[in-house]
């Protein structure tokens, strides 16, 4: 078992952990006083009928794509919290593994065959992922935490275009459900990359979607929350945390 398994393994077990604690609950406390808000989302789609997709529909190429854009950021996240002792690395590589989850919820739901099923770290069926990983992320962590810090800007970057080309190009309630969660998210993770380049003297500049415009709206705007409502509006849970203060090595 290589070194990076054993890492995955690890985040799993941690992620596994996280959503016992809250099964069966909308909205419940953990013991950490942090909304449940997994299995919230969980709960709410579950509770959506989901639009049915055609075999031929536009929104199936992008989700397969979504689907191993995630698993390129756990991948790279879990393989630097190899070579760095940065708890950033780890906790966003937790993240990543859920939102993994949560995609794989909605291809199964739409009888969408899995990309990433049966695929090891740094294994891709989409050729430009495969070259991001060898050819751009994995190079620049190995040159620097400078390089692995930028390197993960730029994954979040991305996948913020991808998320939020998904928003507003197609309008399937049980998919926009997740994707809404997972941009805001994805969005807290360029905060959290930015922050911790920002403490080292460096700036991120945007190389995606994000704008240098918009970027500076992200950073300036309050730590955001997702938000998953019921069909009535009201709030079953927030999602969304500080970032742990021991980010610097």
């Amino acid at each position: 078992m290589n070194s990076c398994t054993r890492v995955l393994m690890t985040a799993c077990a941690g992620l596994f952990a996280m959503s016992a604690l809250g099964e069966g609950a909308q909205g419940r406390t953990q013991a950490d006083g942090a909304l449940d808000c997994r299995q919230a989302l969980v709960d709410r789609f579950d509770a959506l009928s989901g639009e049915i997709i055609g075999h031929d529909d536009e929104i199936i190429p992008a989700l397969v794509l979504l689907r191993e854009e995630e698993k390129l950021a756990r991948d790279v996240y879990l393989t630097f919290s190899e070579w760095y002792e940065l708890p950033l690395f780890t906790d966003i590589a937790l993240s990543e593994q859920n939102h993994m989850d949560l995609v794989a919820m909605v291809l199964e739901r739409h009888g969408i065959a899995d990309p990433a099923a049966g695929k090891g770290i740094g294994e891709f069926d989409d050729p430009k992922l495969q070259e991001l990983f060898d050819d751009l992320f994995i190079p620049m962590g190995e040159a620097s935490l400078v390089g692995a810090l930028s390197a993960g800007a730029i994954i979040e970057d991305l996948d913020i275009d991808g998320l939020v080309r998904i928003l507003s190009e197609y309008s399937f309630l049980d998919i926009n459900l997740v994707v809404e969660n997972l941009v805001a998210s994805s969005r807290s993770h360029m905060r959290r990359f930015v922050t911790a380049l920002k403490q080292r003297g460096e700036t991120y500049f945007p190389s995606f979607y994000v704008d240098k415009n918009h970027l500076a709206l992200i950073l300036s705007s309050e730590l955001e929350t997702a938000v998953v409502y019921d069909e009535h509006g009201e709030v079953l849970a927030t999602c969304g945390q500080h970032s742990p203060a021991g980010d610097r090595p």
